[in-house]
């Protein structure tokens, strides 16, 4: 979603305290992290993938995200997009709701 130029909004546990909000802005596959800001206290960290992996884990049972955008964008037309990104069953198992 990231290389789309979307935002997508996650939550996540962090060892230190209970779930945050975190929009996912940028992401370096050579360091294997992520560029993650709050959007309520305007703040942004690095979180490694592995720690990104767990603290999505643990925040719910039903991974998801919420994407904001001003483009209008149709459960069609994402599933689309994202087919260049993901294998096909991957794809397959996709919940979209718009």
């Amino acid at each position: 979603l990231v290389a789309m130029n979307l935002a997508p909004v996650v939550i996540l546990r962090s060892i230190v305290g209970g779930p945050h909000f975190w929009a996912v802005i940028g992401y370096d596959d050579e360091l294997e992290q992520f560029l993650l800001v709050n959007p309520l206290q305007n703040s942004a960290i690095r979180m490694i993938y592995d720690d990104f992996e767990s603290g999505w884990n643990a925040a719910s049972n039903r991974r998801s995200c919420l994407l904001i955008s001003a483009r209008a964008t149709t459960p069609e037309q994402l599933r689309t997009n994202l087919s260049r990104y993901l294998p096909e069953e991957m794809l397959m198992n996709l919940k979209i709701r718009d």
